[in-house]
């Protein structure tokens, strides 16, 4: 191989290695993550379907942005009185080159997930707020789940969906579908 074919063979490389970049997914970094999640899931007479082992061994969840497995566990939590069990876990945040900022220290953006739950693959829209106190101070930003949205259906982020600070909510499956609740 001679120099030029050298040469030709490196810049090659380099329009490869610079084409896959658009495609890596980039979380938008905060110091402070509100983007835990209490998901339980009941039937039509508001039985805990998390009560079977079975039911939970079919649970995945999948991030679109990261094209990964999102891991979850069961929790067991009492809040109101009432104990329940929940999927809980982290949703996918939104990719730093989709948030759109507001020209100041705050920009909003969204991250897809699939749910795939008793045979049925549903999707969650989850609609993140990104503030940041001081741009020049890292340790000043946070990012929050504002909204949760499945089909037409959608939980707002206020006091009475929160346990600390995650969002929960539950999904009642009927004969055909889950609705949010």
């Amino acid at each position: 191989m001679n120099i030029r074919e050298f040469i030709n063979v490196c810049w090659l490389s380099v329009l490869l290695i610079s084409c896959g970049k658009e495609d890596i997914y980039n979380p938008m970094r905060a110091s402070v993550l509100h983007n835990g999640v209490l998901l339980s899931c009941v039937d039509s007479s508001n039985n805990d379907l998390l009560l079977n082992e079975d039911f939970i061994k079919q649970i995945k969840i999948y991030g679109l942005l990261s094209k990964k497995e999102i891991p979850f566990e069961i929790k067991e939590i009492e809040h109101n009185e009432i104990k329940r069990r929940y999927i809980s876990f982290n949703a996918e945040l939104p990719d730093e080159k989709s948030m759109h900022f507001n020209g100041g220290n705050e920009a909003r953006g969204t991250s897809t997930i699939n749910l795939n739950i008793d045979n049925h693959n549903l999707t969650l829209l989850f609609s993140f707020k990104y503030s940041c106190s001081n741009s020049e101070n890292f340790g000043g930003s946070i990012i929050t789940i504002e909204e949760i949205t499945y089909g037409k259906e959608k939980i707002m982020r206020q006091e009475s969906h929160l346990f600390n600070s995650d969002i929960f909510f539950c999904l009642e499956k009927n004969d055909k579908d889950f609705t949010l609740k």
